[in-house]
């Protein structure tokens, strides 16, 4: 493979990259295909979704449920004890690239650009091996700070007696 010569006396990079990219990608193009497709997906949904924020309820959520004694109630309430665990997914990939979390702004705002370069440089080196099933965007794994949550509440749920 040649690299061109530029004015400046530098090797351009440029085309050599897509052009291993796009043998790779006609090598798999079933893979290629559908990374494209998610690649284009993901992009839509990040420009023209309307869910930047949640919104909090305004009414209590206790309101839902009926209180001993209360109006409306004939019955005493018996209540078994139980409990449930509700978890819901560490920090990924995706949360660590496009939200503050609990950086400060700054912190945040310098690592952007260099967060979004890593998360599409991951993406390239996903289609041009054929993964069309890994995404830093879509279905994205945990990061690190997201393992490092998994794996504290998997410590404190071994940790934790059920009957306490």
């Amino acid at each position: 493979m040649s690299f061109s010569f530029i004015q400046d006396g530098t090797y351009g990079i440029t085309r050599p990259l897509i052009l291993g990219t796009v043998i790779c990608m006609l090598a798999n193009p079933k893979a290629a295909k559908a990374k494209l497709v998610l690649i284009f997906q993901t992009f839509r949904y990040l420009l023209l979704s309307k869910d930047k924020k949640w919104k909090k309820g305004e009414e209590d959520p206790a309101s839902f449920f009926p209180t001993p004694g209360g109006a409306n109630n004939d019955q005493e309430i018996v209540v078994k004890r139980k409990t449930v665990i509700f978890l819901r997914h560490g920090e990924s990939t995706w949360n660590d690239t496009f939200n503050k979390g609990d950086r400060k702004k700054s912190s945040f705002l310098l690592g952007f650009v260099p967060g979004i370069i890593l998360s599409l440089a991951t993406e390239w080196y996903f289609l041009v091996l054929g993964k069309s099933d890994e995404s830093w965007f879509f279905d994205s794994p945990l990061s690190k700070k997201g393992i490092s949550q998994a794996e504290g509440i998997a410590k404190f749920l071994r940790e934790t007696d059920p009957k306490d």
